[in-house]
């Protein structure tokens, strides 16, 4: 494979990996605010005294949030390398249309600022 096409294949990878990451991390806000919400809701319909059983059954704290959004990255980061090491490892050849494109267009990974 030419060098060109790896870096393509790559790249579009990684972007796909981006993308993923992005939107379990937006479920993971939600589930978060859902919970909030619902635990508020028990603190109201509950006399005060049970304030501190609701509160120590209360899982979805800051320091578990702040868990879940670290394996989601480690999770996602492993599978990259992972897909990078079996791209190195196999001899591709994009279809000739496709090689015409990138001969002719700048690839986005190159104009992309990170």
């Amino acid at each position: 494979m030419e060098n060109g096409q790896k870096e393509v294949i790559l790249f579009q990878s990684q972007r796909a990996f981006t993308v993923v990451s992005k939107r379990i991390l937006c479920l993971l806000e939600d589930l978060r605010a859902e919970h909030e919400i619902h635990f508020n809701k028990l603190k109201d319909a509950l006399p005060y005294e049970f304030e501190s059983l609701i509160n120590q059954a209360d899982y979805f704290d800051q320091t578990k949030y702040s868990y879940l959004r670290k394996k989601v990255f480690d999770i996602t980061g492993e599978s990259k390398r992972e897909l990078e090491e079996e791209i190195n490892k196999c001899k591709l050849e994009l279809i000739k249309e496709n090689r015409n494109e990138i001969k002719q267009k700048e690839p986005a990974w190159k104009e992309s600022k990170y």
